[in-house]
Order: C-alpha cells, then sequence, then structure tokens
C-alpha cells in the first residue's frame, strides 16, 4: 500500500475495474482521513458522543460568562447547555 491513506482505497477500486470521479475520490480520501482520526482519539482515551444543546440555555450561559458570573449552570433550563455556553464564551474572550 503507498503512503497516503486514500490512495490504498483509489488503487483498488482502479484495479477493480471501478472509475471514481474527483470528487469520489476527494469524498474517499476524507472518509478514510477521519476513520484514521477517530482511530487516534480513540487510542488517546477520547469517546464520541452527541448532545442535544438548547439554545436559549446556551445564550443565558454566554451571556453570564460576559458578565463575569459564576460557572453555575444547575438554576437553569437546562444545565448541560448553560455550561456549554459558559465555557464557550470563556474560551472566545481573553480574561
Amino acid at each position: 500500500m503507498s503512503g497516503k491513506p486514500g490512495r490504498a482505497i483509489i488503487a483498488f477500486h482502479l484495479k477493480a475495474g471501478c472509475v471514481m470521479s474527483e470528487q469520489e475520490k476527494k469524498r474517499q480520501e476524507a472518509l478514510v482521513r477521519q476513520r484514521y482520526y477517530r482511530e487516534r482519539q480513540r487510542a488517546e482515551g477520547f469517546k464520541q458522543s452527541t448532545i442535544w444543546i438548547h439554545g436559549e440555555a446556551e445564550t443565558q450561559g454566554r451571556l453570564a460568562a460576559r458578565e463575569g458570573k459564576p460557572l453555575l449552570p444547575m438554576q437553569s433550563h437546562d444545565p448541560v447547555s448553560w455550561a456549554v455556553g459558559w465555557v464557550a464564551e470563556k474560551l472566545r474572550t481573553p480574561q
């Protein structure tokens, strides 16, 4: 196999008689890069999960961070969304 991960998939398709457009080649290469990225992250101890963010609670958390209020999300409608907004705002603005 060659040095770049996506090249192996493309080479396989060409040997099998498949013709890939440039867009298909780019998509395959992106899929391979994403797979390797996920594997590296898992090896580092990360896991991937999805959460739903409540927009209004996130905005309230951002506003609280701008006003210098402490991280106290438990008083909001959705504490996780509020905390996400608070942390995102703190990371965005210099202290």
